[in-house]
């Protein structure tokens, strides 16, 4: 029986990690754990050593999306991991290190991953004249296809409309849980209904 040496291991496991970031781009740390895990080849300790590896050497790049809608338990854009040309390169010199069952692997994932997108948080905008003039606007966000917020606006114009979803379409996270804690602030109620009871007292 051929027994592999721990180097060549290493090698496979750095290969069959480069091969899932070029595949499935754009994954977040979570996500490309479990997919990694999911080949048999490594377990959760040399998935993130090999990892950092990989990013110390340059071969996998990190970046943080700006409007991110999908947030960590901190609160923070997820990471999220993309191959680099050197990695290609790299990729392209090594991949017959790769073995068939995590190439076959890969294919099922990448299958999964393209459905996934599709039924994945969408961040939705629309814009109805209405019969006086005004713009109704319709904010939305979905996830898994299930809509989980939904607000209409009736605004003065098509300008303050069409600035109204650019917005929304920019920072709907950041807005959504603006709007959720205002709406759920006892403290800021109870201000507001004493503040509107002094007035009337005043008055």
């Amino acid at each position: 029986m051929t027994q592999t040496s721990p180097a060549s291991d290493k090698v496979t496991r750095k290969v069959i990690l480069l091969s899932i970031v070029a595949k499935l781009d754009s994954l977040t740390r979570q996500e490309l754990m479990q997919t990694a895990v999911g080949s048999m080849y490594m377990d959760y300790f040399q998935f993130s050593e090999l990892l950092d590896e990989l990013i110390k050497e340059k071969l996998v790049a990190s970046t943080q999306r700006k409007n991110e809608v999908i947030r960590t338990a901190q609160g923070q854009a997820p990471e999220r991991y993309s191959i680099t040309t050197e990695g290609m390169k790299v990729l392209d010199t090594l991949h017959m290190y790769l073995p068939l069952p995590v190439s076959a692997y890969l294919e099922r994932a990448t299958q999964e991953r393209e459905q996934e997108l599709k039924d994945d948080r969408a961040v939705l905008t629309q814009m109805t004249p209405l019969p006086n003039g005004q713009i109704q606007v319709s904010l939305s966000l979905i996830e898994h296809g299930q809509r989980y917020f939904h607000i209409e606006l009736d605004v003065p114009n098509e300008d303050i409309g069409r600035k109204t979803c650019q917005v929304w379409k920019e920072q709907a996270s950041n807005l959504y849980s603006e709007f959720l804690r205002k709406l759920s602030s006892p403290a800021d109620t109870t201000k507001s209904k004493k503040t509107m009871d002094a007035e009337q007292i005043q008055a």
